[in-house]
């Protein structure tokens, strides 16, 4: 595990930086960043809805009975 680590520092720690730096990478890295709330906010807007209920089950037990398997 020492070698597979000093490995790691060695030679990979170099090049991660040398992209971690390039602008263009680093604009892409941020605009991902800043969609991820919106996708988040999108997707439980999407669950309320169209709740993941069928209409046998509300017929059945309500909107709980997704709880009782």
């Amino acid at each position: 595990m020492e070698k597979f680590m000093k490995f790691l520092n060695e030679k990979l720690t170099p090049l991660a930086n040398f992209f971690g730096r390039q602008r263009h990478l680093l604009a892409m890295q941020r605009g991902f960043m800043a969609m991820i709330s919106f996708i988040f906010i999108g997707a439980v807007f999407m669950i309320i809805a169209n709740p993941p209920v069928t209409a046998d089950m509300v017929a059945n037990g309500g909107i709980l009975s997704i709880f009782s398997g």
